[in-house]
């Protein structure tokens, strides 16, 4: 038997023995003479026709696993990696269009439309995409509700019993038959869901809801991965605004009462000798500035509101703050209405703000920084740029502490932060927020 007739062969099948015995026969015929039927030859070629098809799909479905569990290694934001399944799995099983829900803030009972949906023939499949970001998903009223709340799959063919009125509508004038809807699990709970649609019937089969469960399996650990860096992020705000707090009411407190203390003494000491009094005026002056290097932190640390329409509010204070603290020309501009509704990506905003004027004024001490907030119908964008003589070849590309920061916030909330020298001179760190839209599939 050749190489290539070797791999052919599956013990699972039942084929291997039966086509040594037909080998065995054919052999056998020949030495006797006899040419073995035409139906033998016939049921041999056409079990390796079935074999080379099973074994052709296995390896798609091997390779769409791999495909899926690498992303999920490298995936730093969730959107990027649920859109990237929605794809993957929609190419590899013939789906005509999938749309994927996520859960939002509050109950954990209720979901949402991510915004994130696939189609190849995204212009035909578009209504569904768009009537399904307009329903809210309840509870066990429509599927993606009841794979989210039970945790296991669901199969239809009948998507006049499993849609609600809405979507059913759309669905049946897009002539869509078969409808799969499959949990993303991570730590035996599910923490979003899949679903897929075809035109064609498509009845249920165990290898898919195998390979589905792999998925949703990787896919759940971009997210959990995403929810534990989240809660990291809000225990070190937590952190931050429990020691601004301490600062602002214990040390600053105190650091007032040491400052009247010195003014007495001073007082006390204006009349008995030059150089006690001048000693005691000294200390009142260097109470006074380390009260206000104190206030500061604490401003810093637990900065005013961040939030809609408090992140403005906020970047204006940071900048007065800082040009008063390092003695430069800092300053804040505001371009069209801010949305940000969520004060979570506001904060995430403020604190890469800071960090970026932080880093502008100790690398360009000279020269004025501007932090700018602008926002319009695609996109918020946060620009913090200053006059300085720019970065050196590479830089931007760096590794270093602040710059590694400033990513890892930006990437939390869904941005993307990029740092420059324009040929204007100076840097520029750019944060660009996309607003959630209905975007063409692939963008």
């Amino acid at each position: 038997m050749s190489p290539q007739e070797e791999r052919l062969w599956f013990p699972s099948t039942g084929f291997q023995q039966n086509g040594r015995n037909m080998q065995r026969e054919e052999q056998s015929g020949n030495r006797e003479g006899r040419a073995l039927p035409e139906e033998v030859h016939g049921t041999t070629e056409q079990h390796i026709h079935e074999l080379e098809l099973q074994t052709a799909e296995r390896a798609d479905a091997l390779q769409m696993l791999c495909d899926v569990a690498s992303m999920a290694n490298h995936a730093q934001d969730v959107e990027e990696a649920t859109r990237y399944c929605l794809e993957r799995v929609g190419q590899h099983h013939g789906w005509n269009v999938g749309i994927a829900y996520l859960p939002r803030e509050g109950p954990p009972y209720r979901l949402e439309p991510a915004y994130l949906w696939h189609s190849a023939d995204a212009e035909r499949f578009r209504p569904l995409a768009e009537v399904t970001h307009g329903t809210p998903v309840g509870g066990l009223d429509d599927q993606p509700g009841a794979v989210f709340q039970s945790g296991q799959p669901l199969w239809s063919t009948d998507l006049g019993g499993t849609l609600d009125r809405r979507r059913f509508a759309v669905a049946a004038a897009l002539e869509l038959t078969t409808a799969a809807v499959f949990p993303v699990m991570a730590e035996e709970r599910a923490v979003g869901v899949l679903e897929f649609f075809s035109t064609k019937r498509i009845e249920p089969r165990a290898e898919v809801f195998d390979a589905m469960a792999s998925v949703g399996m990787q896919l759940g650990r971009v997210i959990e991965r995403k929810m534990f860096q989240d809660r990291l992020l809000t225990l070190s705000e937590d952190e931050h605004r429990r020691i601004g707090q301490e600062l602002h009411d214990d040390v600053g407190q105190e650091l007032t009462g040491l400052a009247l203390k010195a003014e007495t003494l001073a007082e006390m000491l204006d009349g008995q000798g030059a150089a006690a009094g001048k000693l005691a005026r000294d200390l009142v002056v260097t109470i006074d500035r380390i009260r206000g290097k104190t206030r500061g932190l604490a401003r810093g640390l637990v900065p005013t509101e961040v939030g809609s329409p408090g992140l403005p509010t906020a970047l204006e204070e940071l900048a007065h703050r800082m040009g008063e603290e390092r003695q430069v020309a800092c300053t804040f501009h505001q371009r069209g209405r801010m949305r940000i509704r969520d004060s979570r990506i506001a904060t995430q905003l403020y604190r890469i703000a800071q960090e970026a004027t932080a880093n502008a004024i100790a690398n360009a001490p000279d020269s004025q920084v501007d932090i700018v907030l602008q926002s319009d119908e695609d996109a918020t964008l946060l620009e913090i740029r200053d006059g300085g003589p720019g970065l050196p070849r590479g830089a931007g590309d760096g590794d270093g502490m602040g710059l590694r920061i400033m990513r890892y916030r930006a990437g939390l909330i869904g941005a993307r932060l990029a740092i420059e020298s324009p040929s204007t001179g100076g840097v520029r760190v750019t944060c660009r927020l996309p607003k959630p839209t209905l975007e063409e599939p692939g963008k």
